[in-house]
């Protein structure tokens, strides 16, 4: 799949939609009407959102991008952002041509967009950006918002769980937040200038203090980020190390950073790219930086789509449950775990492997799973026991268990059509299915020896519980 998008890539680098020139930064009613008018015009995959407005109330806008945007499909959600600081302006550009190339060439991206909905978000300090302008041009650009705070010190500390930085949430750093849980992202990028590296979590720890759980998943993003630059001289990316790739309190440590909160505290992993050693590029060099980067931005939407995602729904009821924490033991730590969102719907970027993934949530029995990764994306849906259904034998079903104890298989017989599902002693589910009425064979050969308990319920809520004994 990733040869696939290089190849188009490499196709359409020089062709454009809307009439925008990409050697110069555009003045602020430009970026506005940009934005307007790529939505307007492709209302099939484009939504225009506001994520909020600034001190100043300038408009933070973000580009939601998918097929079918108007139907709201469960799909793997990737954010892009630039400009937090408002100085920092060769990624903001990047993300607007990323938008127009999406849009202009959509009948060629169709299969990307039937699978992911990516949200881009130019400039995320319109007021540090645009500071002091009476004319909508970028004149006096700061790093700060209007507050004259440092917007990437001012998200809530990993360690300290308060703003590090001693100052009030910004506008601008709740309007984010609130934006990031609403739409509960999977992955996400935030773009910088200054150096030039791909930098990943965490930030306030260096790697001899703390690592991510998934430290070897973002370190071979980040090779592959690299190898995809366009980089005839052999020298872009090299500006803090030779790899091109470093973990965040490796380089330097700080605390606030969005690049942690997003990872720690909505479990979307994040990571930071620095795109330009020059805050702000000369003009015309903006297009070199294109060529050098847009087959790398679209190695993140490879990413999102290798790991394990599905749907969990309520055994009984079937209704999609919001909130169902998806954890791998003896791996997730540090809060790397994800969970469901209103849908019900999962998506855990994770390398190649055999996992064993718990899914949990209070008022339903745990259910365990075991997930072979083998690459690409693997879908798991997931059906959750409650723990307080009602049980009345009398006026609802009937059910018997045999042979008990047993070894490879077990008979359920039941007077009408029901599910079931077979917990171990710690209550976690190892295996569910579908039950008719009559005599159902159940494939126990999996399982270890021990005790299970077999829970048998049926649409109007009956619940029966037996325990079986597998030698």
């Amino acid at each position: 799949m990733k040869r696939v998008w290089l190849i188009v890539l490499t196709a359409l680098i020089w062709l454009t939609g809307y009439a925008q020139k990409w050697d110069e930064y555009p003045d602020y009613d430009t970026y506005i009407s940009f934005m307007q008018n790529i939505a307007q015009q492709n209302e099939d995959i484009c939504r225009l959102d506001t994520i909020g407005t600034s001190i100043n109330g300038r408009l933070i806008l973000c580009m939601s991008i998918t097929s079918q945007i108007k139907a709201d499909l469960p799909k793997p959600r990737f954010f892009y952002s630039a400009a937090m600081h408002g100085n920092e302006l060769t990624g903001a550009v990047m993300l607007m041509r990323l938008i127009d190339t999406l849009t202009a060439n959509k009948e060629e991206f169709a299969a990307l967009l039937d699978n992911i909905q990516i949200y881009i978000n130019p400039f995320a300090n319109p007021d540090g950006t645009w500071n002091n302008s009476t004319d909508g041009k970028i004149k006096n650009p700061v790093r700060y918002n209007a507050n004259y705070v440092d917007l990437n010190r001012n998200y809530k500390d990993i360690a300290t769980k308060n703003n590090s930085d001693g100052k009030k949430t910004q506008p601008e750093t709740q309007a984010f937040m609130d934006y990031q849980l609403q739409h509960r992202f999977h992955m996400s990028c935030n773009l910088h200038t200054g150096s030039e590296v791909f930098n990943y979590p965490f930030d306030k720890y260096t790697s001899s203090v703390k690592t991510h759980a998934d430290r070897q998943w973002f370190e071979d993003l980040g090779k592959d980020f690299v190898a995809a630059l366009q980089d005839e001289s052999g020298t872009y990316f090299k500006s803090v190390n030779s790899s091109g790739v470093i973990d965040g309190g490796d380089w330097y440590v700080i605390g606030g950073s969005r690049q942690d909160w997003s990872t720690y505290y909505a479990h979307c992993p994040e990571v930071t790219l620095e795109l330009s050693d020059d805050y702000i590029p000369q003009a015309d060099k903006l297009p070199l930086y294109w060529v050098r980067l847009h087959k790398s931005l679209f190695v993140f939407f490879d990413y999102l789509q290798q790991g394990f995602k599905g749907t969990v729904t309520d055994s009984v009821t079937g209704k999609q449950l919001d909130g169902v924490k998806i954890e791998i033991s003896d791996h997730d730590r540090d809060s790397s775990q994800v969970y469901t969102d209103s849908q019900g719907f999962y998506n855990r970027c994770i390398k190649q492997g055999t996992y064993s993934v718990k899914f949990s949530k209070d008022g339903y029995n745990d259910k365990v799973e075991e997930i072979a990764m083998t690459g690409g994306t693997e879908t798991v849906n997931i059906e959750l026991v409650p723990k307080n259904v009602s049980i009345d034998l009398a006026k609802h079903m009937q059910a018997e268990i045999y042979p008990v104890p047993a070894e490879n298989y077990i008979k359920i017989k039941c007077d009408k059509e029901a599910r079931f599902a077979i917990a171990d002693i710690k209550a976690a589910e190892r295996t569910d299915g579908v039950l008719h009425g009559g005599e159902n064979t159940v494939d126990i050969s999996t399982l270890d020896a021990g005790v299970y308990t077999v829970m048998i319920y049926s649409k109007d809520g009956t619940l029966i519980t037996k325990k079986i004994i597998k030698r």
